[in-house]
């Protein structure tokens, strides 16, 4: 089943007309990137979109969570100068009064002095100040300000009792059914009597910060028309709500869970059947957390009308491709038709037809081709003939080629016989070093070869040279046993020995050397051959190699350095350089380490 799901789309392609088939690769080379590159587009829009509303969100909180955490620096800051005035502490300091006009006279006192510390700073923030001493219970009696009180009137609030025994300032939530507005925050601190011998606690300050204007703040702070903020307490309640919610309410009855374990994070949760962003800060060391509730849809307007947008460009890109791949694949398969027609002419054996095209293009050059394809075919058929008459004459010699080296074998191995006979050794042994050399140079015809069955053929050479020579001539040939299995054309290094010996070892009078190695470098088999000799001019070397022209001093080299190009590529080849040791010359041959002898097969390169 899966094989016939695989095979059909194939199947069904291949069947189609040449016009439909390039209608169908158009439309694949045209509609695919472009859906890619849509797609990719589009992914990194989204990405790019949703950083931008996570960086606009984060901005808006930390600028909420600043905003407060300044307001209530700024009553911080207030407080604290009303403390440390001296105005101030001489009455927190001060003896108790005896009488009922001393204490209209200090609570007149304390409250003209809060007076001047109850205003709107910048107009902008609203504070309230109020104190409650704590030996002072006639204060309560009197009730003559609504800003200097007794500790009696507060000592119950709940707020109160969790107050720490600190001299620092604590900021304290409302409740509704405290003594405080729902509608400010509390900054309260324990008052000490700091111009007496031993500090006592005399009672406590607070500082109402009026909340309206930071509600207003909040509001040029909506990232959308339905953002909400909130701060929470510990407990996960609300302390107050820029709108909606009042403050107390449990955010669990919001939001179904309480994920505000950590400073600052965001998550998406179902706030009354809507998909909402919830971000959330800690405000810095208050025991209060920022939130701030957006619905996605909103934050995804953007994304929304980009996506929109996308999606009616691709499908009018792709409607556009169609009718582009449909008008090119109609005018590239016209010209097709039209051949296949007069190929049909061919077909029956008409070859007496001339094709007839008016465009410039490469269908011109097909069909021009064709008619002198047509011609030629004629020609072959009258030479037919003639070419299998000279097929059998090459067989014919090919077959003499394979007997005479049998014929010259025997020779030899009867020469040899006959040396022996008469104890003519060197004799003997030149012949034998002959025999081998001819078996190895003949090799059955075959004119590829391994690499040792190539050293040992200028082995036999150079050893038929050393007789010749006699003690004028020594040699050395170098084979690492990995170099054995490499394949490389027959007699392509025996010429550069030859001509070693002819023009170098033989035109000197101190007794010759040559050496003859293999090695790898990198891909690549280079084989060195090195003599002593007279050496060589190197312009006249290069010359030589380079040239088109052949002499009968260069041809040896000229040869196998065309062999080697013809067999490998112009990237290999012959070099020759002078000895930087000795007098003489070096000869490098350079080609690739063919292991596999199909390489040099026609249909292997």
């Amino acid at each position: 089943m899966k094989w016939l799901l695989s095979e059909l789309p194939k199947n069904l392609l291949f069947q189609m007309s040449i016009k439909y088939r390039l209608l169908v690769y158009f439309l694949l080379f045209i509609i695919l990137p472009t859906s890619v590159i849509t797609i990719t587009i589009y992914n990194r829009s989204v990405d790019s979109i949703n950083r931008n509303i996570v960086r606009a969100v984060d901005t808006n909180i930390n600028a909420a969570s600043t905003n407060l955490l300044q307001r209530l620096e700024v009553a911080h800051e207030i407080a604290t100068y009303l403390y440390l005035s001296p105005e101030f502490q001489q009455i927190i300091s001060s003896k108790r009064p005896t009488d009922s006009n001393s204490f209209v006279r200090e609570i007149t006192a304390m409250d003209r002095l809060l007076d001047n510390y109850e205003f709107n700073y910048g107009s902008q923030i609203s504070f309230v100040p109020k104190v409650y001493l704590y030996d002072r219970p006639e204060y309560s009696q009197i009730n003559s300000s609504s800003r200097v009180g007794s500790i009696t009137d507060i000592e119950t609030e709940p707020w109160y009792m969790e107050l720490p025994h600190q001299h620092t300032y604590n900021v304290v939530e409302m409740d509704k059914t405290g003594s405080h507005p729902v509608d400010s925050i509390l900054l309260a601190k324990r008052l000490y009597a700091l111009e007496k011998l031993h500090i006592d606690y005399v009672g406590l300050l607070t500082l109402e910060v009026k909340v309206d204007e930071f509600k207003a703040r909040l509001n040029e702070l909506m990232l959308t028309p339905h953002t909400q903020y909130m701060i929470i307490n510990d407990n996960a309640n609300i302390v107050f709500q820029a709108g909606g919610l009042g403050a107390g309410k449990d955010m669990s009855d919001v939001l179904g869970l309480n994920p505000y374990a950590s400073d600052k994070g965001m998550f998406q949760a179902n706030v009354n059947g809507m998909n909402t962003l919830i971000s959330y800060k800690s405000i810095g060391q208050l025991p209060w957390k920022m939130i701030m509730t957006s619905p996605v849809s909103e934050l995804d307007s953007e994304l929304t009308s980009f996506k929109n947008s996308m999606t009616i460009t691709l499908l009018l890109c792709m409607v556009i491709a169609f009718l582009l791949a449909w008008l090119l694949s109609s005018h590239i398969a016209r010209p097709i038709k039209k051949f296949i027609n007069f190929m049909s002419y061919a077909k029956e054996g008409n070859f007496n037809i001339s094709v007839e095209y008016r465009r410039k293009d490469e269908f011109a050059t097909m069909f021009n081709q064709y008619n002198q394809l047509l011609q030629k075919i004629n020609g072959l058929i009258e030479k037919l003939y003639v070419s299998e008459i000279k097929k059998k004459e090459a067989e014919l010699k090919a077959l003499q080629a394979q007997i005479n080296p049998h014929f010259l074998y025997n020779t030899l191995d009867s020469v040899n016989w006959m040396a022996l006979r008469h104890g003519a050794k060197d004799v003997s042994m030149m012949v034998t070093y002959l025999s081998d050399f001819f078996r190895l140079s003949l090799h059955d015809g075959d004119s590829i070869v391994l690499l040792e069955d190539e050293m040992k053929q200028i082995q036999s050479y150079l050893a038929i040279q050393q007789l010749r020579f006699q003690d004028k001539l020594n040699y050395e040939i170098r084979l690492d046993e990995s170099l054995r299995g490499i394949f490389l054309p027959k007699l392509i290094v025996q010429p550069i020995v030859e001509n070693a010996i002819e023009h170098g070892i033989s035109q000197v009078r101190d007794k010759g050397y040559i050496e003859v190695s293999a090695c790898q470098e990198g891909d690549s088999l280079v084989i060195r051959v090195k003599d002593n000799g007279a050496g060589a001019d190197m312009d006249m070397m290069k010359e030589i190699l380079d040239s088109e022209q052949t002499s009968k001093q260069s041809f040896g080299l000229r040869n196998v350095n065309q062999r080697i190009k013809q067999f490998y590529g112009d990237c290999y080849g012959v070099e020759a350089c002078e000895n930087e040791d000795q007098p003489g010359l070096t000869v490098l041959l350079t080609l690739p380490s063919i292991r596999d002898k199909r390489y040099f097969e026609p249909s292997g390169r």
